[in-house]
C-alpha cells in the first residue's frame, strides 16, 4: 500500500461506529432467548466485554482508478464510509457512485438499447411465431441484445476506450450473486433445501423470522389448522442442518431446543412454516384458498404476467399467504460459494442470466385438489381423441395408429396397433397451465420484492426503479438434461411469455452434439423427430420406443449406404489444391484425388484447381481388402496402388469423395464403413439421459446388450 495509514480506531470510540452498535443490537437481542434469566443489561456487558477482547480494526485502502489514486483507511472507517456515503458496491469490492450524483455516459446508453429492445419484443408477439413479422422484430430486437452484451464486452477488452478492469470484474462478479441470490429464494420458497452450515447460521435465522413480527397482519388463528409444537419445530429446524457437512453437536441442539421454547407461540408457527411450501399448504384454509383460485377461472391462466380478472383478489391474498408464512426475505452472505456446490432440488438449469425452475411438485400437490370438482377450465381447449376399445377409453393419435415394432430376437420389424391406455385423470392443459401459473405468478411477485431487497443492500436501489428483475420467459413441458456438460440440454416449450408456441418451435436445443451444423441436415431433424416425439412430447417415457425407433433409422442408413444412395455421406468444401501449403494434409483433397482417379467411366471429374463441393463417404480400403479386385477390376486395382505406395495412404485409404448429383461407384459400395458412418450419425443423440446404457466409448454407440445367437 502506498503512503501511511490512518490511525486504528481506539476502544473508547468502537461503540461510536454504527456498524458495531449495530452488530450489539442484533446479539443481544439473539442471545435474549438462550439466557432469559439474564437481563438486558448484563447481555449487554457480556456482549461489550466479547467486542473489547475480540474486535481487531485492519488497514486498508480504496483506489480510484480513473484518477489514478489510493486513499488508505482502515476496515471501520471504510465500514462508516459505506453506510453514511452509500456506494453502489458490487461482490468483488468495487464501489460505484449513485447515479443521480454523476452523470453515466455507459448507464444511459444500455438504457437506451433495452427500451427499445422491450418495445421491438412486444411487437414481435404480435405475430404468430415463425411468421415473418415475428421474424423480422425477433431478430431485431436480438440486435438491440447483442448491442447491449457488447457495451459490457468491450468494458472488459483491453484494446477499448471503455476498458476497465475493475468495472468488468465487478459486473461480472455481480451477475453471478445475482443469479445465485434469486436461485437460493426458489431452492427454499420452493423445496425449503437451503441448508444450515452452523449454530450461528440457525440462530440468525430464528431471528430474522422472529424480528418479523412488526410486518405480520394475519391471525395464525384464521389461517392456521393448529399450533406447532416445540419438539416438531426443533425437528424441522434440525433437519435443515448438513450444508458443508454441517453436523449439530448435542450443545448445538440443546442450544437450539432453549431457544425455541424461550419464543412465543406465534413466533414458532412463523419458525416452522417459513420456507416450508407444502406443510404450510396443508392447512385446510391454505387449500380452500386454491380450490377457490381455479373454480373462478372462467379462462385459463395462460400467461404468469398477466392475471385474470377473476381472480386478481385471490391471487394477490394467496401471495400475501405466502409472503408473511413462508418466504423467508433475507440474504445469505456465502450465496455465489453456496449455489456452486449445493444439490439444488427446484433450480434445475442455471445458465448465465437465468434459472429454470421445476414446478412438477407444486402441480402433482395441488392436482389431486381437483378432482371431482367442475370448472370452467376443465372443460375448454380439448384437443384429446377418445374412442372406446374392449370396453376402455383410449386416447390416440390417429396419425400413429399403426407402426413398426421391433423383434430383437429376429431382428425383425413388425407391423403393430399401438394406443395410449388411460387408466387415470389426465388433466387438460388448461388446468395444468392454471396450476403452474397461480405459484409462478407468486414467484415472480416475490422474487421481485427480493431483489429490490437485494438491490438495497447494495446500494444500487433507488425511489426511480430496480434495475434488477425476473421475468417468466417460457413454460416448458419437460426438460431433457444431460451428464455431458453444462448448458447441454433439450426441452418441450409450450409458452412464450403468455403465448402458445406451436409447430417445430416446441422443440429447443442448448448445446447438444445432435443439433451442430457439422451433422448432415436430414440426420439432425430425424434425431430431433424422436427426441421431440419418444422422449420430450409422452406423458411416460417408454424406452424400447426409443430403442426401436433408433434401431429402425439405423437399419434405413444401412440401406441407404448399401444402395449407393449419397444422403448419409458428410458434406465438405475444399479451396483449390494450390491454395494449401500441404494439400495432402486435407482430407477433402485426398478423397477427391482417389475419387479423380477411380471415378467410373463417363462419370465427371473433380477440378481440383478451384474451390469445389462433394461428398465423402468414410471406406475400408487396404491392400488386403482390396486383392480380388485385381481380377475382377483391374483398372481400380492398379489406381488403389498408386495410392498405398504414397506415405498418406500408408495405412490404407479411409474417405472417399463423390461429386453431387453422381452416383456411387458399385465397387465402392463394398467397401463403405457402414458401422463408423452409422455411429457418427447416431452417437450424438443422449441416450443416457433416458437410462440407456450402452456406449462402450466415445468413439462407439450400442443401442441395446440384446444379442442375437445364431
Amino acid at each position: 500500500m502506498e503512503g501511511e495509514l490512518f490511525d486504528m480506531i481506539e476502544i473508547k470510540d468502537l461503540f461510536k461506529q454504527q456498524s458495531i452498535q449495530e452488530y450489539r443490537t442484533t446479539a443481544i437481542d439473539m442471545l435474549k432467548y438462550n439466557f432469559p434469566q439474564l437481563s438486558f443489561s448484563e447481555l449487554g456487558e457480556a456482549v461489550d466485554d466479547a467486542i473489547k477482547k475480540g474486535a481487531i480494526d485492519h488497514p486498508s485502502s480504496i483506489y480510484n482508478n480513473y484518477k489514478n489514486r489510493t486513499v488508505q483507511s482502515t476496515v471501520y472507517q471504510m465500514t462508516q464510509y459505506i453506510l453514511s456515503r452509500q456506494p453502489i458496491m458490487t461482490s468483488v469490492g468495487c464501489l460505484f457512485v449513485q447515479h443521480e450524483v454523476m452523470v453515466n455516459p455507459i448507464k444511459l446508453l444500455l438504457d437506451g438499447y433495452l427500451s427499445a429492445r422491450k418495445k421491438l419484443k412486444k411487437k414481435m408477439f404480435e405475430f404468430p411465431k415463425g411468421s415473418e413479422g415475428y421474424e423480422r422484430y425477433n431478430l431485431a430486437q436480438l440486435l438491440k441484445k447483442l448491442a447491449a452484451n457488447g457495451l459490457y464486452g468491450l468494458i472488459g477488452t483491453n484494446t477499448s476506450y471503455f476498458y476497465n478492469v475493475h468495472v468488468a470484474s465487478g459486473i461480472t462478479r455481480q451477475g453471478r450473486s445475482s443469479i445465485a441470490n434469486i436461485i437460493l429464494l426458489f431452492e427454499g420458497l420452493l423445496a425449503n433445501n437451503v441448508q444450515f452450515c452452523s449454530l450461528d447460521d440457525i440462530i440468525e435465522f430464528i431471528h430474522n423470522v422472529v424480528n418479523e413480527t412488526p410486518f405480520r397482519k394475519y391471525n395464525d388463528k384464521d389461517i392456521l389448522d393448529r399450533n406447532i409444537g416445540v419438539e416438531e419445530c426443533w425437528y424441522k429446524v434440525m433437519s435443515n442442518c448438513g450444508f458443508s457437512g454441517y453436523i449439530p453437536t448435542e450443545m448445538d441442539m440443546d442450544i437450539v431446543m432453549t431457544i425455541l421454547k424461550n419464543v412465543s407461540q406465534t413466533d414458532l408457527n412463523r419458525i416452522y412454516y417459513k420456507n416450508n411450501l407444502y406443510a404450510f399448504c396443508n392447512n385446510q384454509s391454505v387449500q380452500r384458498a386454491i380450490r377457490y383460485i381455479l373454480e373462478r377461472l372462467e379462462v385459463p391462466f395462460l400467461d404468469p404476467n398477466e392475471v385474470p380478472e377473476s381472480i386478481e383478489v385471490e391471487i394477490k391474498m394467496f401471495t400475501d399467504f405466502i409472503y408473511e408464512y413462508v418466504y423467508y426475505r433475507h440474504m445469505y452472505q456465502d450465496k455465489i460459494e453456496r449455489v456452486g456446490i449445493m444439490y439444488k432440488s427446484a433450480s434445475v438449469l442455471t445458465d448465465t442470466d437465468s434459472s429454470m425452475i421445476s414446478l412438477d411438485a407444486w402441480y402433482r400437490y395441488v392436482l389431486p385438489m381437483t378432482y371431482n370438482l367442475d370448472m370452467p377450465i376443465k372443460r375448454q381447449f380439448v384437443d384429446e381423441k377418445a374412442f372406446v376399445l374392449d370396453g376402455k377409453t383410449e386416447v390416440v393419435d390417429e396419425e400413429s395408429n399403426h407402426e413398426l415394432d421391433y423383434n430383437f430376437f429376429t431382428d425383425e420389424f413388425t407391423e403393430m396397433y399401438r394406443a395410449t391406455k388411460v387408466d387415470r385423470i389426465v388433466p387438460q392443459d388448461s388446468l395444468r397451465h392454471s396450476i403452474i401459473n397461480i405459484m409462478l405468478n407468486v414467484v415472480k411477485t416475490l422474487s421481485t420484492d427480493y431483489l429490490r431487497f437485494y438491490s438495497g443492500s447494495y446500494n444500487s436501489y433507488t425511489d426511480e426503479r430496480c434495475y434488477l428483475d425476473v421475468k417468466n420467459e417460457m413454460l416448458m413441458k419437460r426438460i431433457m438434461l444431460t451428464e455431458t456438460a453444462r448448458k447441454h440440454y433439450a426441452y418441450y416449450l409450450e409458452m412464450q411469455e403468455g403465448h402458445p408456441v406451436d409447430g417445430k418451435a416446441r422443440l429447443g436445443i442448448t448445446g447438444l452434439e445432435m443439433d451442430k451444423a457439422s451433422i448432415q441436415t436430414s440426420v439432425r431433424e430425424r434425431l430431433k423427430s424422436i427426441l421431440f416425439n419418444d422422449i420430450l412430447a409422452p406423458e411416460e417415457i417408454d424406452q424400447k420406443k426409443v430403442l426401436v425407433d433408433m434401431i429402425k433409422f439405423e437399419k434405413e442408413i444401412y440401406e441407404s449406404l448399401a444402395s449407393g444412395d449419397t444422403t448419409y455421406y458428410k458434406p465438405v468444401s475444399s479451396k483449390s489444391m494450390n491454395s494449401y501449403d500441404d494439400p495432402m494434409g486435407q482430407q477433402g483433397i485426398k478423397a477427391a484425388l482417389v475419387y479423380n482417379a477411380t471415378r467410373d467411366e463417363g462419370a465427371p471429374e473433380i477440378d481440383m484447381n478451384e474451390r469445389f463441393n462433394a461428398y465423402v463417404v468414410k471406406v475400408k480400403i487396404t491392400p488386403l481388402t482390396v486383392e480380388k479386385l485385381e481380377t475382377e477390376n483391374p483398372r481400380i486395382w492398379n489406381a488403389l496402388q498408386e495410392f498405398f505406395k504414397m506415405k498418406q495412404f500408408k495405412n490404407g485409404i479411409n474417405t472417399y469423395a463423390v461429386p453431387h448429383d453422381t452416383p456411387t461407384p458399385k465397387w465402392v459400395i463394398e467397401y463403405i464403413d457402414y458401422y463408423q458412418i452409422i455411429n457418427d450419425n447416431l452417437k450424438t443423440f443422449p441416450i443416457e439421459s433416458i437410462g440407456l446404457s450402452g456406449r462402450a466409448g466415445n468413439d462407439s454407440v450400442t443401442h441395446s446388450n440384446v444379442l442375437k445367437i445364431i
